[in-house]
């Protein structure tokens, strides 16, 4: 009997340069955290806490993403009215999916974030800005600064924290200062953006960042 062909390792890279894959693993960080979920006819899928007050959703044929790819992914946290701490984080075409899911997995951890439990109420921590720059050092990123932004590196991802609102047309989370991590020199046209805004906890930002740069790696082909 002629044995069967031994296939080649997948050759891994960064999982900032691996591209989206598929969505299940960040859907599924969302659903083992018992939120809900709706699927629409289109295939765009809404996780939402128990709460009422946070969502995932994930909008490849919504009209949100045909209109900006930096959009495809959305999780917002809207509290009541008169609340504080509301927050939105946007992720782009071809940010990885595990990264989405390490971001969600801080944000509904039973353990909290600060004492707030769940996480996703916490909001930003008093030296949000510092902190995350402190964990993304520790994992290898390279810091500046430059006047009102601070910018930092991991190889070809670039983080900046800037003091201006982001400008997300029809948002009304996007107020104070935002975070926004982008791949800007792509592989196979895997570039891509991921926007926070001034509320979102910073140690799930940080956790986000981490599974970017996690020296494991990715295979670029994951979602074939």
């Amino acid at each position: 009997m002629t044995p069967a062909p031994t296939l080649p390792a997948p050759v891994l890279v960064p999982p900032y340069a691996a591209g989206a894959g598929i969505p299940a693993p960040a859907l599924d960080a969302a659903l083992a955290a018992g939120w809900t979920m709706v699927e629409d006819e289109f295939a765009n899928v809404t996780h939402t806490s128990p709460d009422g007050s946070c969502r995932l959703e994930f909008g490849p044929e919504s009209a949100r993403y045909r209109h900006d790819a930096e959009r495809l992914w959305v999780a917002e946290y809207r509290p009541e009215p008169g609340g504080e701490r509301g927050w939105a984080a946007h992720f782009g075409d071809d940010v990885p999916a595990e990264a989405i899911a390490a971001f969600v997995r801080v944000l509904t951890d039973p353990a909290g974030i600060r004492g707030a439990v769940p996480g996703y109420l916490a909001g930003a921590a008093e030296n949000g800005a510092e902190a995350v720059f402190a964990a993304a050092e520790a994992d290898g990123w390279v810091r500046a600064v430059r006047t009102a932004t601070y910018t930092g590196t991991h190889g070809e991802v670039h983080l900046s924290y800037s003091a201006a609102p982001p400008e997300i047309p029809g948002q009304f989370l996007a107020v104070g200062p935002h975070w926004r991590a982008t791949f800007p020199d792509g592989v196979h046209r895997r570039e891509w953006t991921a926007l926070f805004t001034n509320q979102v906890p910073g140690e799930a930002i940080s956790a986000f960042l981490a599974a970017l740069t996690d020296p494991a790696g990715l295979d670029p082909d994951r979602d074939e």
